[in-house]
């Protein structure tokens, strides 16, 4: 079911700039070879991972324009649960008021700025450490301290700014755009909605949340993802293991280049220790053409997300930029509904667990490596390898976007 809750955000003029010249950064001959085709294209320089001016404009143009993923809607089921988010220097809250809605709200009390929530938990309102004002769940402030004393300011009216907000196959969007589209119009225009409805995410049960921050630039974090080529290096003693004998490709007929990112659909085995299929397969998944036992798929989503389903699951995943080499990396995994609490259950969850970890730490641990790197003046911009394909086609609307006002077209 889709949702989209329209609402206002305070913002400052400097706040939604318009950007009429590219940074140099982006203009420069290194950047030349970027853009060529494979095979002759290089990876991007080493100054677009690490320069402060351009992740400033990464921020404006990207980040704080664009419909970003932060949460699985099953994160908020009752009234009063909450999450705690942080995105560019940006602190908000997402929440569940009485009303069954999902809202989000910037973390940061009317009065002084103070953050009024940390990390997550269950609350009737949201009460500021400093001076104790008090914040019902739709935002609006209830109980300032002796507010007879604040003059003239009118706390009939003080509410948290909100941030755009709404869900699509049980994912949590934001926005900090107040002008921008709708989301129902951005998936649509991105083939988001055509591309994943089949996989009736919102029917899937989140089983996990892994959550860490590493020291690296969020296209670092990206691309790693995106890369096939380090699989049977990097992963040969996890999942690369289980892989043997399915051959990774990148050919026209498994790869759908789009402009919100690619798809990819192919055989593999599950993502489980010894590729086993733990829970059972996807019911809906079964009968559809491709969608046996050894059903895969990688998906990614401008600008920073993307999942990686099989036949009994879905990994979906997000690299949300904290700073310009600080990352959060969030990792969710999802199964059938039907499948939660049946025999088995918990022990099987904890495999899963502490598979995904190690996992993920053997990309964590390459991460931090590739983005040390950056820092010689000998960095290479080496080509791209056609296991890369995905890669370098995020890496072209990646540089439109930043030399087109943050069109990926």
């Amino acid at each position: 079911m889709d949702k989209q809750v329209e609402v206002e955000l305070e913002l400052d003029a400097k706040d939604m700039v318009g950007f009429d010249e590219p940074l140099a950064a982006f203009t420069s001959p290194d950047i030349n070879s970027c853009r060529l085709p494979r095979p002759d294209a290089t990876h991007l320089p080493a100054e677009l991972y690490t320069s402060e001016e351009v992740f400033e404009r990464e921020k404006e143009l990207l980040f704080f324009r664009d419909w970003i993923v932060m949460a699985r809607e099953d994160e908020f089921k009752e009234p009063g649960d909450y999450r705690t988010f942080e995105m560019a220097g940006e602190k908000f809250i997402i929440a569940r008021g009485r009303d069954g809605e999902l809202r989000a709200f910037i973390n940061s009390c009317r009065h002084r700025g103070t953050p009024i929530a940390y990390g997550e938990g269950n609350v009737k309102a949201f009460v500021c450490p400093y001076h104790a004002w008090t914040y019902d769940l739709t935002g609006k402030l209830i109980n300032p301290l002796r507010s007879k004393q604040l003059g003239n300011f009118d706390t009939t009216t003080c509410r948290l700014p909100e941030l755009k907000i709404g869900t699509f196959g049980g994912f949590v969007f934001v926005n900090f755009d107040p002008n921008a589209r709708s989301l129902e119009e951005f998936l649509d225009s991105e083939g988001f909605r055509e591309e994943l409805s089949f996989l009736r995410c919102e029917d899937l049960a989140t089983i996990d949340n892994y959550t860490f921050d590493m020291d690296a630039n969020w296209k670092v974090v990206m691309e790693v993802g995106a890369d096939v080529y380090h699989v049977e290096v990097v992963h040969k003693e996890t999942f690369g293991k289980a892989s043997i004998g399915f051959r990774p490709t990148t050919s026209d007929s498994d790869v759908r280049l789009t402009k919100y990112g690619a798809t990819k659909k192919y055989n593999s085995p599950t993502f489980a220790p010894g590729g086993s299929v733990l829970f059972g397969q996807i019911p809906w998944l079964k009968d559809m053409p491709g969608g046996g036992s050894t059903f895969a798929m990688n998906f990614h989503l401008r600008p920073n997300m993307a999942f990686f389903a099989r036949c009994d699951m879905i990994q979906p995943w997000v690299a949300i930029p904290l700073g310009v080499n600080k990352t959060r990396f969030i990792t969710w995994t999802c199964i059938p509904r039907e499948y939660v609490g049946t025999p088995g259950f918990d022990e099987k969850v904890q495999l899963i667990k502490d598979f995904c970890r190690k996992v993920n730490d053997e990309d964590r641990d390459l991460t931090l490596a590739i983005q040390s790197g950056m820092t010689s003046r000998y960095f290479p911009r080496g080509p791209i390898h056609e296991l890369e394909r995905v890669i370098h086609h995020k890496s072209q609307g990646y540089l439109h976007a930043m030399t087109h006002g943050g069109d990926f077209d």
